[in-house]
């Protein structure tokens, strides 16, 4: 091996995103700045030769493209723990970065590294080989950008990371059946339930015609009609407002009053609630009308994802949202998760497994109290939590504690049970010097983000495998550590089911992950066995990131998805 080039940049142009040629293939030493190309067809097959599995190879996006494409075109396979991905260093170390994470956004972000306008990749051109070297030495300076950043997170939260991302990969291959169908059946009895709904809707909001006048004449000239358009929130609250003498309470940052599902649903008005469901079938429309868009001639959906989508690591979901397709519970929610399935129910099923309280389970493992542990994993902590803060029921209690932990406000903490900001506050001082340990917890989180701030001008937090979150404020401190760490803990455990299915030599694809979801289409007569893998990989984690309460989870099998969640 040349053992200058141990450490190495790289990266590739093709003819297409699903590329069938390699045109070149560009490296850069990372130590020394020096080049070599690999050009065409001959290049390539020298760079066959050159290759070697004990290099590390650093790529922007190299786990999604550039090592895919030379194992299909060139049956070279590059291990993933000799692979640094920039782009998923770039997400780790700040996900909402100003800009994005592409190569063009760091060209602008490092002054002197703008990206070459380069388009025509029909045919290989010195043009193009001076963009693939740009792209390279682009790279290069990301890394170097970003190491002191990323060196100060474990090396066990980086590598978890570049192996999600090319498990998501195969899941964005994968696909997630589609029934057309049964979804274009839906589709249409929810338009026509609109459309029969936005007839009624005429009839209670009528076109108003106003008379104008012209500004000089002062003749009359055409009246104004302002015709109903029941998609509009502006003309529902203005129509509210006129007719009903409505008065609204929340606004939007402009001033106009919020119309949405929450709002709507409690106003005393008949014709509220017709708006409501009218918009429902506009919204579920709109869903499976994204499906349907998004759906490939195999029947699948490949929704795209992006593992650190969220500063909190957790993934986002897009092309189309996965992470919003309607509860079984919610209006129409059965209807629409029963048109996800399976292609071969005669030999395949779907089984789904999710983690069991997880966000109280982290929240435990911070609290690190005995007996709060013991209420979320056997006892009751809804009620427990209903005691302590005393609450009418234990449904409201239910609501308090998910509120209170996702970050809420005294005035919404305090609507939750009918009462005002006050009582809101009040409840959770009570709340924080009734539990053990909340009151330390809160404490060590204010002065911990208070002196990173301090030192490196972010509100800055160790998450559970020693990484770094940030945090938008200290008020918003506890919600991003519990999110950190349950993204983090069903990341391990995904790593974990895949690393047990292949060891079990298992037929089991994993189809969709949503936040502490997995979905994977299974062989029916491994379904069993695989749901009790989902359940031992959980338990697994556990130890691997020393969790502080028993993690657990629960799966279901079924032929469609709203049997299975």
């Amino acid at each position: 091996m040349d053992s200058k080039f141990d450490k190495v940049v790289l990266d590739i142009e093709t003819d297409s995103l699903d590329a069938k040629i390699i045109h070149c293939i560009c490296i850069q030493d990372y130590e020394t700045g020096e080049f070599k190309d690999f050009i065409q067809e001959q290049g390539c097959e020298e760079f066959k030769q050159w290759h070697n599995q004990n290099r590390t190879y650093i790529m922007h996006n190299g786990i999604s493209f550039d090592a895919p494409v030379l194992e299909k075109l060139l049956g070279i396979t590059i291990s993933l723990d000799k692979i640094i991905d920039t782009l998923l260093i770039s997400q780790m170390t700040n996900a909402h970065r100003d800009g994005g994470h592409s190569l063009k956004a760091w060209g602008r972000r490092l002054k002197g590294s703008g990206k070459l306008q380069f388009k025509d990749f029909t045919e290989y051109s010195e043009e193009m080989l001076k963009y693939c070297r740009q792209d390279v030495n682009l790279t290069r300076k990301i890394l170097l950008h970003l190491t002191p950043k990323i060196s100060r997170f474990s090396k066990e939260s980086v590598r978890l990371e570049h192996r999600i991302r090319r498990i998501i990969d195969q899941q964005e291959q994968k696909g997630f059946y589609l029934n057309v169908a049964k979804s274009n059946d839906l589709l249409e009895e929810l338009k026509t339930k609109a459309e029969d709904i936005e007839q009624e809707l005429e009839a209670i909001f009528p076109t108003v015609s106003t008379p104008r006048y012209h500004k000089t004449t002062g003749r009359r000239i055409n009246d104004h009609v302002d015709k109903f358009n029941p998609n509009s929130r502006k003309q529902i609250s203005d129509r509210l407002i006129s007719q009903f003498k409505w008065e609204p309470k929340l606004f939007t940052p402009t001033g106009r009053p919020i119309v949405d599902e929450g709002v709507l649903k409690d106003l005393p008005y008949p014709e509220a609630k017709k708006l409501n469901q009218y918009l429902l079938y506009q919204k579920r429309v709109s869903q499976i009308s994204s499906w349907l868009k998004a759906v490939s001639s195999d029947s699948r959906v490949h929704g795209r994802v992006i593992t650190l989508g969220c500063v909190t690591g957790r993934m986002s979901h897009y092309g189309p949202n996965m992470a919003q397709i309607p509860a079984s519970y919610s209006p129409y929610g059965k209807e629409c998760r029963s048109v996800w399935t399976i292609e071969n129910p005669d030999k395949y099923c779907l089984v789904g497994s999710d983690a069991s309280s997880l966000e109280l389970r982290c929240f435990a493992h911070y609290l690190n109290n005995k007996q709060f542990t013991e209420q979320v994993v056997d006892g009751d902590v809804h009620t427990y939590n209903q005691n302590i803060v005393g609450l009418p029921d234990r449904n409201t209690a239910k609501t308090w504690i998910y509120a209170f932990l996702y970050g809420a406000g005294d005035k919404k903490l305090g609507e939750i049970f009918g009462k005002d900001a006050e009582a809101g506050e009040l409840s959770r001082k009570r709340y924080i010097n009734k539990v053990d340990g909340m009151r330390q917890l809160t404490n060590t989180l204010n002065k911990l983000l208070r002196e990173r701030k301090r030192q490196t001008g972010e509100y800055q937090l160790i998450a559970i495998d020693k990484r770094i979150l940030l945090s938008r404020s200290i008020h918003a401190s506890l919600n991003t550590l519990l999110q950190g760490c349950g993204a983090i803990i069903c990341k391990q455990w995904l790593i974990n089911i895949i690393d047990k299915v292949e060891h079990s030599k298992l037929e089991a694809h994993p189809v969709a992950n949503i936040h502490d979801e997995v979905q994977f289409e299974v062989r029916k007569d491994h379904a069993e066995e695989f749901g009790l893998i989902t359940k031992q990989a959980m338990k697994e984690v556990e130890n691997q990131l020393s969790i502080r309460c028993p993690l657990d989870s629960e799966f279901s099998v079924g032929t469609a998805w709203d049997q299975t969640h």
